[in-house]
């Protein structure tokens, strides 16, 4: 994900896009994709505001159906929460 940060132009303002068919089945399995590994959304939060400033944020293809146990509605709450709590400047 370097390159990727390396890419923001210092201070830019940024949209976050977070599919969870991209991240790890076994930490968010309400997914249509089931496909081993994944990004760290943490890493890229964090790499992303590091850069810029988050100006927005969105979380994708989240299946409730597929999670019955509520377990990639927590993830998924926990990214928008990590996500909410890195933008700056918020009036």
């Amino acid at each position: 994900m370097q390159q990727a940060f390396d890419a923001i132009p210092e201070g830019s303002d940024c949209i976050v896009t977070i599919d969870c068919d991209g991240l790890d089945p076994a930490l968010t399995p309400a997914i249509g994709m089931l496909t081993p590994g994944g990004i760290d959304y943490l890493e890229l939060l964090h790499g992303v505001a590091s850069k810029g400033r988050i100006a927005g944020y969105f979380v994708l293809q989240f299946i409730p159906e597929k999670d019955p146990h509520g377990v990639a509605a927590l993830m998924a709450v926990h990214e928008m929460l990590t996500g909410l709590g890195l933008i700056r400047g918020v009036v």
